[in-house]
């Protein structure tokens, strides 16, 4: 089986601050102000630390 990459995301609407995390490791908190800056923050994330990962996996699908 291909490998996986699971996320959690906990969003504390009252304090407005998202929590990503990767079940194996520690996680990000973040600020936000609205919904379209939630999914900025989630972006950020994934660029940040899963890019080369994400982007390796598209490369190998594009070659299948």
């Amino acid at each position: 089986m291909e490998e996986e990459l699971n996320f959690n995301f906990s969003i504390y609407p009252e304090e407005k601050v998202i929590y990503i995390s990767e079940d194996s490791g520690s996680g990000a908190e973040y600020e936000y102000e609205n919904i379209d800056d939630i999914g900025e923050k989630i972006k950020f994330y994934l660029e940040n630390y899963y890019q080369e990962k994400i982007e390796k996996t598209e490369e190998k699908g594009k070659e299948l």
